[in-house]
C-alpha cells in the first residue's frame, strides 16, 4: 500500500487529495474563506460504483459539523450562497434524485424542501426527504 497527496486548485478553492488505502480516497474543499472544510472520501460500494460520502468540520477546531457518511450520501458538488453552503448530494442505494441543503453556519440551521433544522437533527432532515 502507498499512500500519497496531490494538490489540485479549482473554482471550488484547493482539493487536497490523501489515498488512505488502496480502495479509498480523501479530497478536501475550503468553503466559506477558509472557515470550514468539506471532506469527501471514494468509496467503492459495489462492483465499479463508487460514492463520494462526505462530512464537514470547522477548519480552525476540527470540530465535525456535520456527518453526511452515515446515510451513504454521495458528494454532487457544492456552491457559496449568501454567507451560507449549498450542497448537493444523492442518497444511495437508489441514488436517482438528487437533493439540495441550504447550510447557515452562523446560526447552525439545514434548510430543505421549506423546512428549518438545527445542526443536531441531520438525521431527521435525511428521514424527511428520502
Amino acid at each position: 500500500m502507498r499512500n500519497f497527496c496531490v494538490l489540485k486548485s479549482t473554482n471550488f478553492g484547493l482539493i487536497i487529495y490523501l489515498m488512505v488505502d488502496e480502495s479509498t480516497y480523501k479530497s478536501e474543499y475550503s468553503i466559506c474563506f477558509n472557515q470550514y472544510v468539506i471532506c469527501t472520501i471514494l468509496n467503492e460500494m459495489r462492483m465499479s460504483h463508487w460514492v463520494n460520502r462526505f462530512y464537514i468540520i470547522d477548519a480552525v477546531t476540527a470540530v465535525m459539523l456535520l456527518d453526511f457518511r452515515s446515510e451513504a450520501c454521495d458528494y454532487m458538488g457544492h456552491k457559496e450562497v449568501n454567507g451560507g453552503l449549498e450542497i448537493q448530494f444523492r442518497i444511495y442505494p437508489e441514488g436517482n434524485r438528487c437533493y439540495k441543503i441550504n447550510i447557515d453556519f452562523e446560526n447552525k440551521r439545514l434548510f430543505c424542501n421549506d423546512k428549518t433544522y438545527p445542526f443536531g437533527n441531520l438525521d431527521e432532515l435525511l428521514r424527511d426527504i428520502k
